[in-house]
């Protein structure tokens, strides 16, 4: 008799303990997991806007640099066409065509944006060149949209390229 009255007060004993573990599980499939795999989530996103934050970040401290160059406004594209066509025939770049198209507003960004396409003739070496020495313009900040490169056999060692040059322009309010 007095062993069974001991077996049910060790089965009250374990009983709470048990029932401690169940909630417990409960709780960690039903709460912790979850919240663990939404902060994986979260934290998936935090890196890919941190990303973008970057990259945006690289992009306005290029162009702070390079802002220090006066932008040309919609009225003084030919100047900064002229300069661009000069530095080409400096190395040696024949020129074929050059056709402004429609200005692009850039969103939220005090410039507009011209491409420019244009079909040249050179040699493999001054194109590279020419394209290297972009950076050095002074009458307007450009950067290379497209590029592509055409080996004509009536005109070797020289090669046809057509490219698509941007350039920036300031706002005309």
């Amino acid at each position: 008799m007095i062993n069974i009255l001991r077996l049910k007060t060790d089965k009250k004993k374990l009983i709470i303990p048990g029932i401690s573990l169940v909630v417990l599980l409960i709780l960690i499939f039903f709460v912790y997991l979850p919240l663990i795999q939404r902060l994986k989530q979260a934290r998936s996103k935090v890196i890919l806007k941190e990303k973008e934050i970057s990259e945006l970040q690289a992009q306005t401290q290029i162009l702070s640099r390079k802002e220090k160059k006066k932008l040309p406004s919609l009225k003084e594209v030919s100047l900064a066409i002229d300069e661009l066509s000069k530095l080409g025939a400096d190395n040696k770049i024949d020129f074929i065509s050059i056709d402004p198209r429609q200005t692009k507003t850039a969103k939220s960004m005090p410039y507009q944006i011209l491409p420019i396409e244009m079909v040249v003739e050179a040699e493999y070496k001054n194109l590279g060149i020419f394209l290297g020495s972009l950076e050095s313009l002074k009458q307007s900040l450009v950067t290379l949209e497209r590029l592509e490169i055409q080996r004509d056999e009536k005109i070797l060692p020289r090669l046809k390229a057509r490219l698509i040059v941007n350039m920036y322009l300031k706002n005309e309010k």
